[in-house]
Formats: C-alpha cells, sequence, structure tokens
C-alpha cells in the first residue's frame, strides 16, 4: 500500500497536484510511517503549497532515516530558506553540493541564500566555481554579477553581465545591463554597439531610454541628455538614475531651484530604499556637495548591509577631504566584507586581488607588489575602487 501512495503521489507532484500529493501522503505521516520516499514527497509538496514549516519537519525526519541524499539536503536547504532560516538553509545547501557537485539548482540556491543574508563577498567567491561549472547558466552569473556590484567590484560583475550577453544576446536585460555597467566604468566606445543593439531590440522600453539617455549626459550632451531622462522618468516616475541625472543638469543650467526639488526627491526615494544610494551619492559629487556625499555614504554604510561598494566610495571621498586615518578605516572595512583586497598595477594596467583576513597581521596600506610584473605599487593609490 505504501508503495502505491509513493506511486501515486509522484505522479501529482509530477502533474502539479501537490495537494493531492498531500492527500494521498499526509495520512501515512500521521500515522508514524517512517518511509523515506514518503517524507521527502510530503515534503516536496508541502514545499510548493508554500508550508515550509511543514516541510521542514518531515524533511528533518527523512534526514534520520538516509544519509548522503543531496536531493533531500537540497530539498531542506529550501524550506529552511523559505522560514527564513538562513544559516540552517546554507549548511543544507553546502552539503547538497558537496555530495553532488553537479546539482545546479543546489549551487542557485546557495547563491540566492548568501546574496539575501547580504553575504556577498562569499556569495561572489562561491558562484565563482559554479560559473565555471555551468558557464550557460544565466541564473548564477546573474546572482554573481548582482553580489559583485554589492562589493564594489564594478569591472568583474561587469564581465558577468558580458558573459550574459553570450549566453542570451537577445536579452534586453542583459545587453542594457551590460551596456549601462561599461557606461559606468567609462568605456563609452566599448558601451555603443549595445547601446545600438537595445535599441533594435525594443527603443520605447525605460531600459533602452535610460541608457541612451546616460549615453548622451557621458557624451557631453546635456540638452539630448534631458530631454531622454524626462522620457524615462515619464516611463519609471521612481527612476532615481534619471531623478538624479536631472539635478544635475538642472544645476548647471543655473536652475538651484528646480535642481533642488529633483534632489529632496531622490533623498525620499533613498530613504525608503537605502541600498538605492549610489545614484544621489553621484549626483552629489558631480555638483561638489562634499558634506551631503558623505552624509549619504555614511548613512549606506550604517543601513546597506553588506555592502563594500559604499565603503569604498566613503574611503575615497575621506582621501579628497585629506582624512587619511578615516579612509584606512573605511578601506579596512570594505577589505573584511570582501575578503580580499583588489590591486591596480598601473605599469602593467592589470587588477589582481589578495586575501584578506581582518584578524591577520597583514597591513594592507605598507607596501604591496604586483604579482604579474613585480612593481612595486604606491598605497593607498593603488587600491581599486571599481
Amino acid at each position: 500500500m505504501t508503495e502505491a501512495a509513493i506511486r501515486r503521489s509522484r505522479e501529482a507532484i509530477s502533474k502539479g497536484r501537490f495537494a493531492d500529493a498531500i492527500q494521498i501522503l499526509e495520512p501515512l505521516f500521521l500515522d508514524g510511517c517512517e518511509e523515506p520516499d514518503v517524507l521527502l514527497y510530503l515534503g516536496m509538496a508541502y514545499l510548493q503549497i508554500e508550508r515550509p514549516d511543514s516541510a521542514v519537519d518531515v524533511l528533518e525526519r527523512a534526514a534520520e532515516q538516509v544519509e548522503d541524499h543531496c536531493i533531500l539536503d537540497m530539498l531542506l536547504g529550501r524550506a529552511y530558506t523559505a522560514t527564513g532560516c538562513f544559516d540552517s538553509a546554507e549548511i543544507y545547501l553546502e552539503r547538497a553540493i558537496t555530495r553532488e557537485p553537479e546539482l545546479v539548482e543546489a549551487w542557485i540556491d546557495l547563491g540566492k541564500v548568501l546574496y539575501f543574508s547580504h553575504e556577498y563577498g562569499e556569495a561572489a567567491r562561491v558562484l565563482e566555481d559554479a560559473v565555471i561549472r555551468f558557464p550557460d547558466n544565466r541564473a548564477l552569473h546573474s546572482i554573481r554579477a548582482m553580489s559583485l556590484y554589492r562589493l564594489g567590484d564594478y569591472t568583474e560583475a561587469t564581465q558577468e553581465w558580458g558573459a550574459l550577453c553570450q549566453v542570451d544576446p537577445k536579452n534586453l536585460k542583459y545587453v542594457t545591463t551590460y551596456a549601462y555597467s561599461l557606461l559606468m566604468l567609462d568605456r563609452l566606445n566599448e558601451a555603443l554597439p549595445y547601446v545600438e543593439k537595445a535599441k533594435s531590440i525594443d527603443s520605447t522600453s525605460y531600459r533602452t531610454v535610460i541608457l541612451d539617455a546616460e549615453l548622451s549626459f557621458r557624451r557631453g550632451e546635456p540638452d539630448l541628455a534631458y530631454s531622454r531622462f524626462r522620457e524615462a522618468l515619464e516611463l519609471s516616475p521612481d527612476s532615481l538614475e534619471a531623478i538624479g541625472r536631472l539635478a544635475v543638469i538642472e544645476s548647471e543650467r543655473g536652475n538651484e531651484a528646480q535642481s533642488k526639488r529633483y534632489l529632496e526627491l531622490a533623498e525620499a526615494l533613498v530613504q525608503e530604499e537605502p541600498s538605492s544610494w549610489q545614484r544621489l551619492c553621484d549626483s552629489y559629487r558631480l555638483m561638489e556637495k562634499h558634506d551631503r556625499l558623505i552624509d549619504c555614504l555614511t548613512y549606506a554604510t550604517r543601513k546597506d548591509q553588506g555592502c563594500a561598494a559604499a565603503w569604498i566610495h566613503l574611503a575615497k571621498e575621506y582621501m579628497q577631504q585629506g582624512l587619511v586615518e578615516e579612509a584606512h578605516y573605511a578601506w579596512r572595512e570594505s577589505f573584511t566584507i570582501r575578503g580580499y583586497i583588489k590591486l591596480h598595477c598601473s605599469d602593467c594596467d592589470t587588477y589582481f586581488k589578495v586575501p584578506y583576513e581582518d584578524n591577520s597581521d597583514y597591513e594592507p596600506f605598507d607596501h604591496a607588489e604586483c604579482i604579474y610584473c613585480n612593481s612595486p605599487l604606491p598605497m593607498p593609490d593603488s587600491l581599486a575602487d571599481i
């Protein structure tokens, strides 16, 4: 009878009839059945109808009956994720990957857990192996790109978006994000063909319009940029990308009252969503509002948990203000979050990473040397901020 119930429930799950599977298996469970497959399929069905606590209960019981079951570990990881117990989810997902490294779904789930836990450095490190194993998996590249962006590692994040463009060259999100990332790095010539490609895919999309506006802005075409940013704002009224740039353009035109209104709107949006601080801070930087820039970056380090990018921007601004001790502190905070120090050698124009542990005796500001050409690197000027 148990085997028949398992067979029927498996068929129900395969057809998306999860409530039917529960109706078949739940009585067996309540009667004390400890058959692993009963518990496994019941837990799977509970997950699908968003009863994660019930799923954890039955899947943990299944785990007591079997050993080395990667699918069970992955399901437990998902169940704990759904309950918000990210630490337990991480343990089970890592176990699933250890037992079966080719289980791509477990890699994706682990990346999501680390990202939503604000462990961006760990997510980027773990998924570096994953994108090598599964070079065509879009989810892995996307999660890693977003994690690297939160770390302020913009060059490597851009590489991930470029990889996604290779995997799916007609995907508007990938094309526009890659092009926008290139623009943020001031690599306009590389971005241009992707801007044109975005226009060929959908010229009326907000993504394409804001991208075209940013290109005009960086080319020094303020009138065209203004009209395109206004168009983007009509498509997305809460667009910080558009609002921040319009504040700058209005200020450059001498329209301080309108610029102030745009800044106030941007500030209100950042209060609602602290992780959106970057565009507002960039406006402050371009408008040379240094005190407000430092206040905004300090706010970001407090509110945007796990975001090394805010600390890096703050370190740069402190250095420009001559606040060396404060800059060194901000740099160290970024090293701790990232788990590495990223350096740039101007002699051979290469970037490389040095592992960092905050409890080590390594002093990152005393001396550094390029691992490629052995040139001495002046510190902290050689600390990479992109």
